[in-house]
């Protein structure tokens, strides 16, 4: 809303994802399904939503309406006081209620009584309005046509939900009922009879927290004459229970002050209810500690919460509009994402882990659920994903696998990981034919090292040690610490013997390179063992290193300082 009817100022585009939208998308949904004329402005005093109601009752689109278009449809009469009530509104940050004629899509005025509620953030600063209209063109009409309309008001009022009723509050004296409905004793639980002429019986069902309000605003409309219009809980006499009423009458005046309020009480405990799950669902969004993507059924992202860019590194704008596939890493293959959109399409879900990329190229890794939402006839309308950053939970894993896999010290594959890539190479010499071979390695003269210059010195040297051996072998080849100061090494893709043989005498020459530790001068030799796997052995890895482990102690008994093949 604003100080003009022109469409001058009007957001450029108002469907799909609004441009200034703070709405989030389960709103969205939910003020669709309402009953009400729903409407959202920005801090520029400016509409950017509509519900559906509202386009339905206009006939005119969100484009039309948006900005300032909306206040085309204001009859020029009740069009001055209108923009002076929202503008005060808007400049006090109070809620306000006020009627006026709206041009319906048939091209009749309606009146309709407008009430707008203030909406502030998390940190209390003021966000715009959120209002609603409700059509009561009928409490005009009835004012004007009481006297010929009575007995057909009186068939009417008895078929309506809720409770027809005339009020009448004199100046001096207790406000009496002149009239009420059938359905007064299905609301409040008391018979009509028992309030005619004595209204006390009923405000006093009023709950004390809202009563002195009700009433006061009972008298403010009598005094600027404006439509009643109230929300207030009672305690209903029959079986005690709190129910939420919304009264909305039409005051006129009866002489000697005293005013005569023709209206409608009606049960809004479902609103009520609907509305505190709305607000419910909206702070669950906005505080949610996962990340929360919506997008519409062709994949195009129009909403996202805070927690959502803060894990991406992206801020709304970037990704409104845009596919999901602007966070892919590249680490998933096509086959992963079909597997995803089947699960989606046959079972409405899916979950699972996914890597993805931050807006600065940072990988991160995310356990995410992406669920479908339908509409009441079974039709898809968005896809909303909940995504939790696990990255360091997947680092802390990996640090805890490569710990159980690899040795403290050296840092090299440890027995358990040695094993198995050695089923692993044994099967592939099975289907290549390529032989593989089992080297067994221990150090001479290293405990001689220990005892003389300490353990530290002794660690110090498996180090420098195990990185040189792993320098020597080929990339393709695997080197492990069994223990100690046991190696162990497959070498794998081999072409013949002499292949081997040469990489051997080069790792018992790196074994016997001194190690210059400070002043001294450590330096020890080795004892090799070695076994060969063929395509159609049937060794298993246990008999390999059994194998190869008595043949480095063939090398030991041979002198030390060599190699030796197993069953040479």
């Amino acid at each position: 809303m604003s100080h003009s009817a022109t469409s001058a100022d009007q957001p450029q585009s108002c469907d799909g994802v609004l441009a200034k939208s703070q709405a989030d998308i389960s709103f969205d949904i939910i003020a669709n399904a309402s009953p009400a004329l729903i409407w959202a402005a920005d801090l520029d005093k400016h509409c950017y939503w509509f519900n559906q109601r509202w386009l339905d009752f206009t006939g005119r689109s969100m484009a039309q309406e948006c900005g300032d278009g909306w206040a085309q449809g204001v009859h020029p009469d009740d069009f001055p006081a209108c923009m002076s009530t929202f503008h005060n509104a808007y400049d006090t940050h109070e809620p306000f209620t006020m009627s006026y004629r709206l041009r319906r899509h048939d091209g009749e005025f309606r009146w309709v009584f407008d009430h707008g509620v203030p909406q502030f953030d998390a940190e209390g600063r003021f966000a715009g309005f959120i209002g609603s209209c409700l059509d009561v063109t009928q409490e005009h009409l009835l004012r004007q046509q009481r006297d010929q309309l009575a007995e057909r008001f009186q068939q009417l009022a008895s078929r309506l939900p809720g409770a027809v009723f005339q009020l009448r509050v004199h100046a001096r004296g207790k406000p009496i009922f002149d009239y009420v409905s059938e359905g007064f004793k299905v609301l409040t639980g008391l018979p009509p009879e028992d309030v005619l002429q004595d209204a006390e019986t009923f405000f006093s069902l009023i709950s004390r927290q809202d009563r002195d309000k009700a009433l006061a605003e009972l008298n403010e409309a009598a005094q600027s004459s404006s439509v009643w219009h109230a929300l207030f809980r009672i305690h209903h006499a029959a079986d005690g229970t709190e129910r939420w009423v919304e009264g909305v009458s039409s005051p006129e005046s009866c002489g000697e002050g005293g005013w005569l309020f023709t209206g409608h009480l009606k049960d809004v405990s479902d609103r009520k209810r609907a509305e505190a799950k709305l607000n419910l669902a909206a702070k669950v969004f906005a505080c949610a500690r996962e990340g929360i993507m919506v997008t519409d059924p062709g994949g195009c992202i129009v909403e996202v919460n805070d927690r959502f860019c803060e894990i991406t590194g992206y801020n709304r704008d970037d990704l409104l509009g845009h596919r999901p596939s602007i966070l892919q890493s590249g680490r998933h293959d096509k086959a992963f994402y079909e597997a995803m959109w089947r699960d989606m399409t046959v079972k409405g879900y899916w979950s699972g882990e996914l890597w993805n990329r931050r807006k600065n190229g940072e990988l991160f890794a995310t356990s995410q659920h992406i669920g479908t939402v339908n509409d009441d006839d079974g039709q898809l309308t968005h896809f909303i994903s909940l995504m939790s950053d696990i990255t360091l939970q997947k680092e802390y894993e990996h640090k805890l696998e490569h710990i159980a896999h690899h040795d403290n010290l050296t840092r090299l594959p440890n027995r358990l990981l040695f094993e198995d890539r050695l089923r692993q190479a044994m099967a592939s010499t099975r289907r290549t034919g390529k032989p593989l071979a089992v080297v067994f390695v221990d150090l001479d003269g290293f405990k001689q090292v220990n005892d003389r210059f300490g353990h530290a010195a002794g660690d110090q040297l498996l180090e420098d040690l195990a990185s040189h051996m792993q320098q020597t072998l080929r990339a393709s080849d695997t080197l492990a610490r069994m223990g100690g100061d046991e190696f162990a090494a497959i070498l794998t893709d081999l072409l013949d013997e002499q292949e081997v043989t040469g990489l051997l005498k080069r790792l018992l020459a790196t074994i016997a390179t001194p190690t210059v530790l400070g002043d001294h001068r450590l330096q020890v030799s080795g004892s090799i063992g070695v076994t060969f796997y063929q395509q159609w052995a049937s060794a298993s890895p246990e008999q390999l290193l059994k194998e190869a482990d008595q043949a480095m102690y063939q090398a030991k008994e041979l002198g030390k300082n060599r190699y030796v093949i197993y069953g040479r």
